[in-house]
């Protein structure tokens, strides 16, 4: 009991800071003011959201242990829910290579392709008129941790086609977020559009 008590406190702030670091992250400069300088700034929160997304993926160590002491499996990955947020841990063997989605949600455009060697890639999409953006991360790194904040929707598990999908709808943004595995590959998607749309990206993805 004494080691679950831990582990909830440990789980419980790490969440919370890392939580807290993507509303800064996604909060920006309002004292911007000139049509350039937004266009640069929102840029700029594109790159950091998907740099942020990259590094929580990539998270390692004693959440990691945690995890393995208490959580439960679920389709490769440990899963442990704690206050306001869950924790997936990998549990499966390294990915083989990343699958580019044919599929662009309508209104969005290409906006840039963050690559980490051979661990992890971003496809970043931006719809410029109204600055909304998408996400699409991969990684094949088996040293694996995903940490999600459910304080705003809860996680679903669905079945889409081959795949076995987790499903996080954010309930006052209306933004989606949904977690797959495509041949031991990981792919989030994440970013300002509906689960059809999430869905429709996965479909494109090709072996």
């Amino acid at each position: 009991m004494r080691m679950q008590r831990q582990a909830h406190e440990i789980l419980k702030a790490y969440g919370q800071r890392m939580y807290a670091a993507h509303v800064a992250y996604m909060n920006g400069d309002s004292r911007i003011t000139s049509a350039k300088s937004r266009a640069r700034a929102r840029r700029t929160r594109v790159r950091k959201a998907a740099v942020l997304i990259a590094a929580i993926v990539l998270i390692t160590g004693l959440t990691a242990v945690v995890c393995n002491a208490l959580g439960i499996n679920l389709f490769g990955f440990r899963f442990s829910f704690r206050d306001g947020f869950a924790v997936l841990t990998n549990q499966e063997d390294s990915g083989k290579k990343f699958y580019e989605p044919n599929y662009i949600v309508s209104g969005f455009q290409p906006d840039d392709v963050l690559r980490d060697e051979n661990r992890s890639i971003d496809y970043l999409y931006l719809d410029k008129k109204s600055g909304r953006h998408y996400t699409v991360s991969e990684s094949t790194t088996k040293d694996l941790t995903l940490h999600i904040d459910t304080e705003d929707g809860d996680l679903e598990k669905v079945n889409y086609g081959i795949y076995e999908v987790n499903v996080h709808e954010y309930k006052k943004t209306g933004r989606c977020t949904v977690y797959l595995k495509k041949n031991k590959t990981t792919i989030i998607i994440n970013g300002d559009i509906s689960r059809k749309d999430a869905f429709a990206v996965i479909g494109s993805f090709r072996d």
